[in-house]
């Protein structure tokens, strides 16, 4: 159970060139399905994503970040 003082993450996806995904995942599987799906459609079209899953706090962390260097941090686990 998570306490009270916790913060309680996010996930999206970013890359420097393809940009975020727009949405914010609750889990991060869910953020892996997410940068899957991405991956397979820039594989479709001969390309390839850029896209890495970012750890952020809500929704406001993908609306305003610095485009150098993505919304809140790099996941751990990426």
């Amino acid at each position: 159970m998570r306490g009270a003082g916790m913060p309680r993450f996010r996930f999206t996806t970013w890359g420097p060139v393809r940009g975020d995904c727009g949405h914010v995942h609750r889990t991060r599987p869910a953020a892996e399905a997410c940068l899957r799906r991405d991956q397979h459609g820039c594989a479709r079209q001969g390309g390839y994503s850029d896209r890495r899953i970012r750890r952020i706090f809500n929704r406001a962390d993908i609306a305003s970040y610095d485009i150098r260097y993505g919304p809140g941090t790099r996941d751990a686990e990426d």
